[in-house]
């Protein structure tokens, strides 16, 4: 996955900067600071709770899905958790909010251009949680927070802010739970 990412990365890099001419972090959004910069820390662990609660009413299904088939030893769930908090949020940030989202808000709108950007990143995540249609629209719903959060900052670094904190919780509850694999 991270050569992928890496791939798709040369080449749109390749392309601003090549074709247009154009930085890549500026094009992807990427500015700092951005308004109300502590609010959107806090998002992503309160969407977690919101995502839970209403993962609970949809009685959403607990599946084996293929991080946890990773999460065997120590090594790996140090690099499962590193990824899933730095490199995934950013490289899926700036793919679905830095390039999809601002071009499908152009000619969308704000609200369609944020809905258009997050049902391929929901689905892209559907093969982890078996089709699961619970998983999906929870899924939908945490990148639409995401995108939301782009638009009204104007920055792929909040969304990677609030997306990588939304994961570390996660990932922080899914070890109390799993207390075993860092004995």
């Amino acid at each position: 996955q991270a050569l992928g990412y890496a791939l798709w990365f040369a080449g749109l890099w390749a392309l601003l900067k090549l074709r247009y001419d154009q930085p890549f972090w500026r094009s992807m959004g990427w500015r700092v600071p951005w308004p109300r910069m502590g609010v959107t820390l806090l998002l992503g662990p309160v969407l977690v709770l919101v995502v839970v609660a209403l993962g609970g009413m949809m009685r959403t299904p607990v599946v084996d899905n293929s991080i946890q088939q990773l999460l065997r030893d120590r090594w790996s769930v140090v690099l499962v958790g590193v990824f899933a908090v730095t490199a995934g949020p950013l490289a899926e940030e700036l793919m679905f909010r830095g390039f999809l989202q601002p071009v499908a808000m152009r000619s969308l709108g704000a609200w369609a251009g944020v809905a258009l950007a997050s049902a391929p990143f929901a689905l892209l995540h559907g093969p982890q949680y078996q089709w699961s249609w619970q998983h999906i629209a929870l899924l939908f719903l945490a990148s639409c927070t995401f995108g939301v959060v782009r638009w009204r900052t104007n920055s792929t670094a909040a969304s990677t802010l609030v997306h990588a904190s939304y994961n570390l919780t996660f990932y922080l509850g899914y070890l109390l739970q799993r207390k075993d694999l860092l004995n």
